[in-house]
Order: C-alpha cells, then sequence, then structure tokens
C-alpha cells in the first residue's frame, strides 16, 4: 500500500487553514481539522506496522514441512494482507477528501471572504468514507480471530502428522508407537504464525478506536457548523454514540449523528 502521508506543501495548506479559523473565533473547528488529521496519520502508522507483521508472517510459513498446511497458511496472509490494503485504501481516501475540502474553501475564501469559513466543507463524503473503513475494519477482525482457531486447528494437525511419521519410523525398526500427545502451543513456527497473527488483531483494534474518534471530530466539525452551540454534543458525547451504534445496533439518538452534505 502507498503511503499518502501529507506533503509539505498539504500540511502547511492545513496549518495556515486552522490558523485562519482560530483567528476568526472558530478554534473548535480548528480543533476538530487538526485531531481529524492527526487520527488519519496515525492510522496509517499503524497500518503500516501491522503489513510490515504480516510480511514477517509469510517469512515463518517457510519452514513449515507439511504442502497443504503451508498453503493454506499463506493463503490466510494473504487474505489478511488483503483486506489490510482496501481498509487503508479507505483511510487514504478520506484524507483526500479532507484536504480537498481544505482546499477548496481556501480558493472561497479569497473570492468570498471570511464568510466562506462558516460552513467549512462537505464532511457527508469524510464521514461515509470513515463508515466504509470501520466496517471493512470489523469484517477483518472477525476474520482474523477465525484464522486464529484455523492456525490452532492446523498446528494440532501438524504436530499429529509429525508424531505419526515418526511411529512409522520406530516401527520400521521394531520399536512399538509412542502416544501422541498434544503439542506445545509455545514453541515452533506455528507458534510464531499465532503469536503474529495475535499482535495485528491487536493493532486492527486499537485502530478501531481510532477510526471511531475520527468519525466523531468529523461529526463535530459538522454540528459546529451548521448548529447553534446549545445543540453542539462534545466530540465524547458523539462518540459515545458512534460507539454504542457500532455495538448495539442503532443509534438511540438519530438526529445526533445526522450527516448533511
Amino acid at each position: 500500500m502507498e503511503s499518502s502521508f501529507l506533503s509539505f506543501s498539504q500540511s502547511e495548506q492545513v496549518e495556515i487553514f486552522r490558523s485562519i479559523l482560530e483567528q476568526t473565533g472558530r478554534r473548535n473547528q480548528a480543533e476538530d481539522i487538526g485531531q481529524l488529521v492527526h487520527c488519519l496519520q496515525s492510522i496509517q502508522t499503524n497500518l503500516a506496522d501491522a503489513m510490515d507483521e504480516v510480511s514477517y508472517l509469510l517469512e515463518q510459513i517457510e519452514p513449515v514441512e507439511e504442502p497443504d498446511i503451508k498453503a493454506r497458511l499463506g493463503r490466510m496472509q494473504e487474505e489478511i494482507r488483503k483486506n489490510m490494503h482496501q481498509f487503508g485504501k479507505q483511510i487514504q481516501a478520506a484524507e483526500t477528501e479532507v484536504v480537498e475540502g481544505i482546499q477548496n474553501v481556501m480558493q472561497d475564501l479569497r473570492k468570498k471572504g471570511v464568510q466562506a469559513l462558516d460552513c467549512v466543507f462537505s464532511t457527508a463524503h469524510v464521514s461515509q468514507g470513515l463508515g466504509r473503513a470501520e466496517a471493512l475494519l470489523t469484517q477483518a477482525v472477525s476474520g482474523l480471530e477465525k484464522k486464529m482457531q484455523a492456525v490452532d486447528c492446523m498446528a494440532e494437525e501438524f504436530h499429529a502428522m509429525k508424531g505419526h511419521a515418526k511411529n512409522i519410523g520406530r516401527a520400521a525398526v521394531g520399536k512399538p508407537a509412542e502416544e501422541v500427545t498434544a503439542g506445545n502451543r509455545t514453541a515452533g513456527a506455528m507458534a510464531k504464525i499465532r503469536a503474529g497473527m495475535e499482535y495485528c488483531k491487536k493493532i486492527l483494534t486499537g485502530l478501531g478506536q481510532k477510526v471511531l474518534m475520527a468519525r466523531a471530530h468529523v461529526e463535530h466539525l459538522h454540528q459546529t457548523a451548521e448548529l447553534r452551540p446549545e445543540h453542539v454534543a462534545s466530540v465524547q458525547e458523539i462518540a459515545k454514540e458512534l460507539r454504542d451504534a457500532r455495538d448495539f445496533g442503532p443509534v438511540r439518538h438519530p438526529e445526533l449523528l445526522q450527516i448533511r452534505s
């Protein structure tokens, strides 16, 4: 996945725009934009770490001797990589929407003056993109958990196959077969693969919280521009509503999260 970290000129544009917002009494909007950009860039940094771990896991598969298990493990890791790549593309698209929105408002600012800041920029596409990213991430974590269970089963299968092969060798020299006991899940190539997948899951779970906070800042930015101050929910309140919607079903107060283009 190619990095889409902001260029120097883009970062400078963001900071100039935030400075203008602050100077015109729009400190909350400046804070939301700063936090949103920070969340998106932090997500990409952490995602790159997870992608590196998947590359490492592919290397750990090489010592596995059983062809079928090796092939299944390889397919698993490639699927994990694909899911991460799709998630990353959604985050990059959201970042592009933010930057382009700022650029458009800066152009309007030159033409219309400070009233161009009253609506900041359309948050609908950014919010929708982050929603898609969150859905992809949830699917990726769920899929990873199932793959970890499959690796546990494959580890037992691999251990049993080695025990059976060993007993064939013992029979060939007239020795009695040994009982094949449960394998040690903390040692060997399969254990390293399992641990790496657990590490990826930990990173992806953390990314879920960052995506949620990015969505909260987008909604807060929208509300600050569209509603009277007394009707604007705090970022923490919005984040709680989003978390409840994600974890427990439909939002209890849908009007809180209504996104206008």
